[in-house]
């Protein structure tokens, strides 16, 4: 029973040490990803409002799924029918956050933020791409007009060869 307890707070110690490597990473995710993509894009991202699974499986664990009597009958229903309850609503306020969010960066430089393009350039160079090829898709169009043209010359005198 020792070796159990011992082997227990082991677990228990390497839990909280991954946990504490867990909640640094995500918390640099999250610092990176507010300065690249804004604080609502990574609320909505990261934050949901879903109830966490521990709940879930809680009120999952509750209803006997099996459908066995304890004395090994078969039932087609569950055992124990669950008891119908009132439906509760919680609002999950969107501006809580874990507090290791808020720590501060363990980054030893600071990412670089995006720089800002000039809106003008911008609009220019996708008016150079939306006029990309336009001169050649024309020439290939006019390309097979003449194609087509040719094939029915050649067409109308092989009808007219039979023609006569």
């Amino acid at each position: 029973m020792a070796n159990y307890v011992e082997h227990l707070e082991k677990e228990q110690e390497e839990l909280e040490k991954l946990q504490g490597e867990w909640e640094l990473v995500l918390g640099e995710i999250w610092k990176l990803g507010v300065q690249a993509l804004g604080k609502d894009r990574m609320c909505d991202m990261l934050i949901t409002s879903s109830p966490p699974a521990s709940s879930r499986l809680k009120s999952l664990a509750k209803v006997d799924t099996l459908g066995f009597e304890k004395d090994g009958n078969d039932l087609a229903s569950p055992a124990v029918e669950p008891k119908k309850t009132k439906k509760s609503v919680s609002f999950v306020n969107q501006a809580q956050r874990p507090h290791f969010l808020n720590k501060p960066s363990v980054l030893i430089k600071r990412v670089p933020s995006t720089p800002n393009f000039p809106a003008n350039e911008i609009g220019t160079l996708e008016m150079a791409i939306n006029e990309l090829g336009a001169k050649e898709v024309a020439k290939l169009q006019k390309a097979e007009r003449d194609y087509q043209a040719h094939w029915a010359k050649k067409n109308a005198a092989i009808a007219m060869i039979f023609q006569e």
